[in-house]
């Protein structure tokens, strides 16, 4: 069985995907499947599942889970009534949440930088796009998973931090391009997103995007940015280096 969170919602049994059923169904599921063998209650799946919820919305629940228990049997998981919630039963491998966190776990504990950066690659990887893409309304979905998108960001960082140490510049760049253009006022990234691109050579574009995340803090917070990023932009002014590609 191989569930799938980090992106749209699947389930696939033997290889073939399971047709889950209607939108809010597929959200119990991923519900569950989040707090895999652990008991949600019903309240709680409610709350998660509709920003305002219906008089039906119990009895609607109740009828998702009946519906879901039957497609993950031939998986072999279950779905179980415990008191005033229900449990997902399931290997939290299967899941590819719980396989993220894992591997971000594991790549913490590594002295090795390369082994560092191999592992949060394989945990960035799993991530398909948005985590529950289309399963519920867009500022409910962003409320949901706020924590599993910090912990994405994280991981970019960490695995920035060292391929950065390993002068794998231009993996930095390649890595964080695309997600510092989703995120342009995070200044950590932002930095290591210069540090790679001076690493490549292009400082000249790693300048510009210093100034250009400076100009987006002051004008939407009226701030300044941090020490960090402003020690930053003097060194690599100062550098007199020649850049090492990578």
């Amino acid at each position: 069985m191989d569930i799938r969170l980090l992106g749209e919602v699947q389930l696939r049994i033997g290889g073939r995907a399971v047709h889950l059923g209607p939108r809010q169904r597929q959200q119990v599921f991923a519900m569950l499947a989040l707090e895999v063998n652990r008991v949600l209650p019903l309240t709680s799946l409610v709350d998660r599942v509709w920003a305002r919820p219906p008089r039906t919305a119990q009895h609607a629940v109740e009828v998702h889970v009946s519906d879901l228990r039957r497609r993950i049997e031939e998986g072999g998981a279950c779905l179980e009534r415990r008191g005033a919630g229900y449990r997902l039963c399931a290997d939290p491998q299967t899941i590819d949440v719980h396989q993220f966190r894992a591997l971000v776990a594991h790549a913490r504990t590594q002295t090795s930088d390369t082994d560092r950066a191999d592992l949060l690659h394989q945990a960035l990887q799993l991530w398909r796009g948005p985590a529950l893409t289309g399963v519920a309304e867009e500022s409910l979905r962003e409320r949901l998973v706020a924590d599993l998108e910090e912990a994405r960001l994280h991981a970019f960082e960490d695995r920035a931090a060292a391929l950065i140490r390993l002068r794998r510049h231009r993996e930095v760049v390649e890595d964080l391009l695309p997600v510092v253009a989703d995120h342009p006022l995070r200044e950590h990234l932002a930095g290591q997103l210069a540090q790679g691109l001076h690493g490549i050579g292009q400082t000249v574009r790693a300048l510009q995007l210093l100034r250009d995340t400076r100009r987006r803090l002051v004008d939407e917070f009226g701030i300044d940015p941090g020490m960090a990023l402003r020690r930053l932009e003097t060194q690599i002014l100062q550098d007199n280096a020649a850049p090492i590609a990578s």
